[in-house]
């Protein structure tokens, strides 16, 4: 579970309209290279779009059938989702289950406790579908939810925190401090508890948003050397 004051104040300095955050003195641009290099989700050269409903009528009905009453079909939840994949083999069910798990975790949810199912519509070969850009789904995706929570004032954000702060604790080293090292992808070693202990870092501090500003992972990985960081 993400620390939350951490995840809070990185979302507040989320600019959704540059698609970047907003630092004290400094912006860092979030591309689709930086998702694949925080997450290794593909970006292919495939936009993700969605086939009409009465096209999957038939998909739908097949992947609903894995829950036994219409109550379990009206409240799945991502773990309701797992449990089942843990006794199936890799059927066509298996990777939808995989997709859903993946797009409500990893990329966003529904605005309840519930998943969002919409990826049952998603054309073309499942063991082709790392063609598409998920990316750019990923972050089209967060800006729409960052948009309508500005719209609404809701309570419950739909957006991908988590890529929102392995994103920032990767590019932000905060008074030079560095708690892990960096690999590919960049989530490696930003363990729960480490992340508890960047957030206590910057409450006890009293400051957000200010420190070193570290290269993108992949040129970082290019040199092979130490990052240079640029102080803000």
């Amino acid at each position: 579970m993400l620390p939350g004051k951490l995840a809070y104040n990185i979302f507040q300095i989320f600019d959704h309209n540059s698609v970047s955050l907003r630092l004290k003195n400094a912006t860092i641009s979030i591309t689709d290279e930086d998702v694949f290099d925080v997450l290794g989700l593909p970006h292919g050269g495939e936009m993700v779009k969605l086939g009409p409903t009465e096209m999957y009528q038939e998909r739908t009905k097949e992947w609903l059938a894995q829950f036994e009453t219409e109550k379990e079909r009206e409240q799945i939840t991502p773990g309701k989702i797992v449990q089942l994949m843990k006794g199936q083999g890799l059927t066509q069910n298996f990777k939808l289950n995989f997709l859903i798990v993946f797009s409500n975790v990893l990329v966003g949810s529904s605005t309840n406790s519930y998943v969002d199912t919409q990826l049952l519509r998603l054309p073309g070969n499942m063991d082709q579908w790392y063609r598409y850009n998920w990316a750019e789904y990923l972050l089209n995706y967060l800006v729409s939810a960052t948009e309508s929570w500005n719209r609404t004032a809701s309570v419950f954000f739909r957006g991908s925190l988590i890529f929102l702060t392995l994103f920032y604790v990767d590019r932000v080293r905060h008074k030079g401090i560095k708690l892990v090292d960096r690999h590919f992808p960049s989530f490696k070693g930003w363990t729960e508890e480490i992340l508890k202990t960047r957030q206590s870092i910057e409450l006890f501090d009293g400051v957000f948003g200010v420190g070193s500003v570290m290269v993108p992972l992949r040129e970082f990985l290019a040199q092979n050397t130490q990052p240079s960081p640029k102080q803000v």
